[in-house]
């Protein structure tokens, strides 16, 4: 890839690379949000938005890669604990480093709270709220649920200097931008005013977002957790690659696993909580209990006897519970300790996506993750499939020739010796690989590996590799066949 001058047409610079990491201060400043959410079991995937006033900014049409469920982080009895934690670290943080300028989130002097009335309606917000108010010195605060409609605030705040404006989650940011121009409009003309606004996790696209809300606020912004998720869906792109694969000559394995796949990639229902709680009421298999993911039973396919009907909503990567996968991170990692898969999967995408923000015009290099890198920096096959399902084909580098690439997933796959991981690890490179994220040559070791170890596991654990492998054959035939 070469930057062309739109005036010569010659190359403003040589095709070189700059290579990236997962942005490491972003993953731990977030790792404790990712604890809670795992404890919760508050993170979703391929969901309609929550029914809030927000949705008129949103895309009419599609699901969220990403969701949080505050309903259920509110109800987790750890919620006040791990907010609390936050905040003294903040302080903390601030008092070390001697600025003012860094949030120590206290608002003793604001004595109105404004909320949209529908964050404050949520089952468990009020009895949380109650619990930080002494932590953000908002004892004698009154709180002041907002409708956004056409009529005035339900308070008179002129004779307020200062007011917060709060947020349990902001992702465009549209709501605290209606309790913004709510407030200015109560305080014209009046000078001299001052207003802060609080959210409890800001996940914004881009930096340019935040900072545009940032000094609409005059910088009197904050956020207890903020991480960046792109409105790009790695799950979509897996339903449109599998509504692609021809059904001929897969494998029994295979074809079941396919079948899988695309019901749980286009959900009956697309709201998360009924979907995940239908499951887990229907659901009697140990091996599906709470996050672990299964197989199902349908008439038009065949999987292993004595599984549940449909695999597991929470089941984001290929080859989890009960194909013989790994269930969660091993222990104390970035991303969370122990976390599951699902909650890894979102934890990863913010770390990938903030190092994305880091991007300048002004380089002219191709701006690239550095693959070899990052599998000799990372032992875990959640996170190193995470990573691969997050990156978009040109941003995977292997290395400068196919033979730093081979030499890359050779040393994987021989490094990972767990049964487990590999049941993960070994179907998503084949997804990746089918995908254009890996070298041809690389592809080639990669298939051969794949193939002598699945003709060595349980026929019941087979499916997910059979249908990557089949993915990157029919990769391979489109490729020669130009298409």
């Amino acid at each position: 890839m070469v930057r062309i001058d739109p005036r010569t047409f010659e190359a403003l610079a040589l095709p070189d690379v700059d290579l990236l990491m997962p942005s490491v201060p972003a993953a731990r400043n977030s790792t404790r949000f990712w604890d809670l959410c795992n404890k919760a079991d508050a993170v979703g995937v391929r969901a309609k938005p929550a029914d809030s006033p927000s949705n008129v900014s949103r895309p009419k049409s599609g699901l969220m890669s990403v969701y949080i469920d505050f309903e259920r982080l509110l109800n987790c009895p750890q919620f006040t604990e791990f907010v609390t934690e936050r905040i003294e670290k903040a302080r903390d943080e601030a008092k070390a480093e001697s600025k003012t300028g860094l949030p120590t989130f206290r608002y003793d002097n604001c004595k109105i709270v404004l909320i949209s009335a529908y964050e404050a309606e949520k089952p468990g917000f009020a009895e949380r709220f109650g619990e930080l108010r002494p932590i953000l010195g908002l004892e004698d605060a009154q709180l002041v649920p907002v409708t956004f409609d056409e009529s005035p605030l339900p308070i008179d705040i002129t004779g307020h200097d200062d007011v917060l404006v709060f947020s349990l989650g902001s992702v465009t940011s549209w709501n605290m931008r209606q309790l913004l121009t709510r407030v200015q409009e109560a305080w014209r003309p009046l000078a001299g005013k001052r207003m802060h606004g609080l959210v409890v996790h800001a996940r914004p696209q881009t930096l340019r977002e935040w900072e545009n809300l940032f000094n609409s606020f005059e910088r009197r912004l904050h956020a207890l957790w903020r991480t960046f998720l792109p409105w790009r869906d790695p799950l979509d792109e897996e339903a449109k690659a599998l509504k692609e694969l021809p059904t001929e000559g897969l494998t029994e394995a295979a074809a079941a696993y396919l079948h899988l796949r695309k019901n749980l990639l286009n959900p009956r229902l697309q709201a998360w909580a009924p979907r995940v709680e239908e499951h887990d009421a229907a659901c009697v298999s140990p091996l599906c209990a709470n996050t672990d993911e299964r197989p199902s039973q349908q008439p038009e396919a065949t999987i292993p006897a004595g599984l549940c009907e449909d695999l597991n909503p929470r089941s984001v990567l290929w080859g989890l519970p009960p194909y013989g996968g790994s269930r969660q991170l091993r222990r104390q990692s970035l991303y969370g300790y122990e976390a599951r898969a699902l909650t890894a999967y979102a934890a990863i995408g913010a770390a990938i996506h903030e190092r994305r923000q880091l991007d300048s015009d002004y380089d002219p290099r191709r701006r690239v993750f550095d693959m070899p890198s990052i599998t000799r920096s990372y032992y875990d096959a959640i996170i190193i499939a995470g990573i691969l399902r997050w990156l978009e084909p040109q941003e995977a580098w292997w290395g400068h020739s196919e033979g730093e690439a081979t030499n890359a997933v050779n040393e994987l796959l021989t490094r990972t010796s767990d049964q487990a991981e590999l049941r993960v690890l070994v179907p998503e490179l084949l997804y990746a690989a089918s995908q254009g994220k890996m070298p041809r040559a690389a592809a080639e070791l990669l298939q051969a590996e794949a193939e002598a170890l699945a003709a060595n596991w349980d026929p019941d654990h087979r499916g997910p590799t059979e249908l990557g492998l089949a993915l990157l054959a029919n990769a391979w035939v489109d490729t020669a066949s130009g298409n």
